[in-house]
């Protein structure tokens, strides 16, 4: 069954030392930069513990109000398409040995054979790895997500936008 197989395997939680659902810390803030912010989108920069060969550049994304981390991703630059493809291929090895797949959603894409995305899910929690091209060079980033959370940041987004007045609903 799926709880039991699942039990075995360990549950999507973190990446590189960070939690989902932490909330982000002044220790953290310390070693992390605020990258950007996209709609109120708090994106940082930060350097973990635990860096994996192939990423260079480290993000974390947190809900507005609450701080809670709901996106920790890696990003990573290759100038050869086989070695982005193979390290591609590798992380999702490790990844799959890591964590049990439990999405029809995952099977399907792969099976469809989209070679830039690979997908693990478990219930809300996620790990996307994508290949971006570019003219000389290929970015590999892999995204650790949890949908509940981005929801959360969304709705916390929409009532600071609210509060602050700078919706003129007159219009509508």
């Amino acid at each position: 069954s799926v709880s039991t197989s699942l039990s075995a395997a360990e549950k999507i939680t973190s990446a590189f030392g960070v939690k989902l659902g932490q909330i982000l810390s002044s220790q953290m803030i310390k070693t992390s930069e605020l990258a950007f912010t996209d709609e109120g989108d708090d994106t940082y920069s930060f350097s973990p513990d635990k860096k994996f060969r192939s990423f260079s550049t480290y993000m974390i994304k947190i809900t507005p109000k609450t701080r809670k981390i709901y996106s920790i991703s890696a990003k990573g630059k290759f100038y050869s398409d086989p070695t982005c493809e193979e390290e591609q291929a590798l992380i999702m090895a490790v990844i799959k040995k890591k964590y049990e797949e439990v999405n029809e959603l995952s099977s399907l894409l792969s099976r469809l054979n989209y070679s830039n995305l690979k997908i693990i899910t478990q219930g809300n929690r996620r790990s996307v790895a994508t290949i971006c091209r570019g003219l000389y060079d290929e970015i590999l980033t892999i995204v650790y997500s949890d949908s509940k959370l981005a929801e959360l940041a969304e709705n916390e987004r929409i009532e600071i936008e609210l509060e602050s007045s700078k919706v003129d609903s007159s219009g509508l």
